[in-house]
C-alpha cells in the first residue's frame, strides 16, 4: 500500500460537485490581491500556494553622532548622570560612546592608592587616574599625608585611601580626618627615628570622628635598649575623638609606648582582632588624663605577647599591663564607662615589668567576657577604684601574684558591686582571688579553683563568697 502524500497546501475537496461556486471565486480572488501586492500568492480550482521568503539579516555599524551621514542612534538615548560624562569617538567614523566618571560625587571603592618601589613612592587618584610621585627623603610620610590630605574637604561619607607594599618609612605623625578609611591590609608602616609623641599614626583632637583602620602592620621600630630617642605610639586617639574602628592590625616593636592609646574623652571605639608583639608599655592603654570619660569602648580578641618591656626604654614612665584603664587626672569625676573586654588572649611570660594582664581602674560598668592571662607578673585581673565590673567566663592562669584582685587601697571611690564568676582560677602564686582595702559589696561565685597559693579571700562588707569549687 502507498504511503499518504503529505498535503502541502490549503486544498478543497477535488468533486466540483461539493465545491460551493462562492468558494472557487474567493480563492481566485485573494490570488489576484496577492499577486498585485507582490506576495506571490498562486491559486488553482482547489489550492492556495504562499510562497517561501528566506529573509537574511547580517549585524550592521551605526554610526551614533549627529555629524555622521546617517542617523544618529545611541548618543541621545543615553543619559548621563551627575559625576558621568559621555563621548563620542572617531566621530565621521564607525564611533564608540565612552562613559566615564568625571566627579567624586560617585562612591570609589578606593579614593587614592599609595605604593612604592626601591626610589620612588606613588599616589594614584581613584578618580581622575593621576599618578603623582615623590622622591624626596622623606617621600613616604609625604607621599601618605597627601593622599589622606586630598580626600573631599568636609565630607559626610567615609572615603578610602588603600596602602600596599612597604616597609613606608615613616618620619613624622600621620594624621588621619573624619570620615576616612585607612586601608592598610597589605602593607606595613615603620616609623623612623625621630617620628616622636602621639602615635605613628594619629587621630587628632577635637571631634575627629568615622575612622576605621583596617589590617596591616605598624612597626615602632624600636632602636637598641640604650637609645635614648623619644618614643611614640601605634595608634594615637586623641581627645575628643568618636566613632573610632581599629580592625585587624598587628602592632610590633612599640618604644616608649603603647599599642593603641585613648588620651580621653573619646567615644564609641571598636578594638577588634589587633595582635601585639613586644610594646614597652601597655598594648591597649586608656587614660582620662584629659578630663571627659571614655565611653562605650569594645576590646574584641586581642592577642598580645611581650608587653610591658620597661627595662629597654628607660626613661619611659607610664602603664605596663596588657590592658589598661585608668584616670590620671587629678581632682576630676573622669570616668571610663561601659567597656567590654571579650575574647583577650595575653601571654605574660615576656613581661619584663611588674603587671597586670587586665588592669581596670576608674571604670564604671564593664564587662570582661571569655578572656585568657597566663603568666602576668601580678595578677590576671585587677580591679581598682571602680563600680559594676562584671567578670564571668575567663581563664586566669599562673600569676605572678593572684588570679584576681579587687582593691582600692588609699583610694576614693571604693571598689563596689562588682562581680566575679563561672571563671576558672588556676595554679596561681597568690589568692585564686583577693578583696582588699575598703572594697566591699562584691561577689564571687561559682569559680573553678585548681592548684592555687590560697582560695579566696574576701573581707568587705556584704561581700558574697559562694558556691565555688575547690579550696585553693
Amino acid at each position: 500500500m502507498a504511503n499518504p502524500q503529505p498535503n502541502m497546501g490549503i486544498s478543497e475537496r477535488p468533486s466540483d460537485e461539493s465545491e460551493s461556486v462562492s468558494r472557487r471565486k474567493f480563492l481566485r480572488k485573494a490570488a489576484a490581491i496577492g499577486a498585485g501586492a507582490g506576495i506571490g500568492l498562486t491559486a488553482t480550482e482547489s489550492i492556495l500556494r504562499v510562497q517561501r521568503v528566506n529573509a537574511v539579516t547580517t549585524d550592521q555599524l551605526v554610526k551614533v553622532d549627529t555629524s555622521d551621514t546617517t542617523s544618529d542612534f545611541l548618543n541621545p538615548k543615553v543619559s548621563a548622570g551627575a559625576g558621568i560624562t559621555k563621548t563620542v569617538l572617531s566621530p565621521g567614523g564607525y564611533e564608540q560612546l565612552r562613559i566615564a566618571v568625571s566627579s567624586n560625587v560617585l562612591v570609589s571603592p578606593m579614593r587614592q592608592l599609595v605604593w612604592r618601589d626601591s626610589t620612588t613612592t606613588y599616589v594614584r587618584d581613584g578618580i581622575t587616574g593621576m599618578v603623582t610621585t615623590y622622591t624626596s627623603s622623606t617621600r613616604d610620610s609625604d607621599a601618605l599625608q597627601a593622599a589622606l590630605n586630598s580626600l573631599t574637604p568636609g565630607r559626610t561619607w567615609k572615603e578610602k585611601v588603600v596602602v600596599v607594599g612597604g616597609p613606608f618609612g615613616l618620619s613624622v605623625i600621620i594624621f588621619v580626618s573624619s570620615y576616612t578609611i585607612l586601608d592598610i591590609t597589605g602593607a606595613s608602616l615603620q616609623a623612623v627615628a625621630g617620628n616622636q609623641g602621639q602615635g605613628i599614626i594619629t587621630i587628632p583632637r577635637p571631634n575627629t570622628s568615622d575612622v576605621e583602620i583596617w589590617g596591616g602592620l605598624i612597626d615602632g621600630n624600636r632602636p637598641p635598649p640604650t637609645s635614648t630617642a623619644p618614643g611614640r605610639h601605634g595608634v594615637f586617639l586623641d581627645s575628643g575623638t568618636s566613632r573610632i574602628k581599629v580592625i585587624g592590625t598587628k602592632f610590633i616593636n612599640i618604644f616608649r609606648g603603647y599599642g593603641v592609646y585613648l588620651a580621653g574623652n573619646t567615644s564609641d571605639v571598636l578594638l577588634q582582632d589587633l595582635s601585639f608583639d613586644h610594646t614597652d608599655g601597655a598594648a591597649i592603654a586608656s587614660d582620662t588624663s584629659v578630663p571627659g570619660d571614655n565611653v562605650n569602648v569594645r576590646i574584641i580578641r586581642p592577642i598580645i605577647t611581650n608587653f610591658s618591656d620597661r627595662a629597654r626604654s628607660g626613661l619611659f614612665n607610664g602603664a605596663f599591663n596588657a590592658i589598661h584603664t585608668e584616670n590620671n587626672e587629678p581632682n576630676t569625676s573622669s570616668f571610663n564607662r561601659r567597656w567590654l573586654i571579650e575574647g583577650a588572649d595575653i601571654d605574660g611570660s615576656g613581661s619584663v615589668e611588674d603587671s597586670h594582664g587586665i588592669y581596670i581602674g576608674q571604670m564604671a560598668d564593664a564587662r570582661i567576657v571569655g578572656c585568657r592571662t597566663f603568666k602576668p607578673r601580678h595578677n590576671g585581673l585587677f580591679i581598682y577604684s571602680s563600680i559594676y565590673v562584671k567578670a564571668f567566663g575567663n581563664h586566669f592562669e599562673s600569676s605572678g601574684q593572684n588570679g584576681v584582685q579587687v582593691d582600692d587601697t588609699g583610694v576614693t571611690p571604693p571598689s563596689d558591686y562588682c562581680s566575679c564568676s563561672r571563671n576558672t582560677l588556676a595554679n596561681n602564686i597568690g589568692y585564686a582571688a583577693v578583696e582588699r582595702g575598703s572594697a566591699h559589696h562584691n561577689a564571687f561565685c561559682d569559680n573553678l579553683l585548681v592548684g592555687n597559693g590560697a582560695g579566696i579571700s574576701a573581707t568587705g562588707t556584704m561581700t558574697l563568697v559562694v558556691d565555688n569549687v575547690g579550696t585553693a
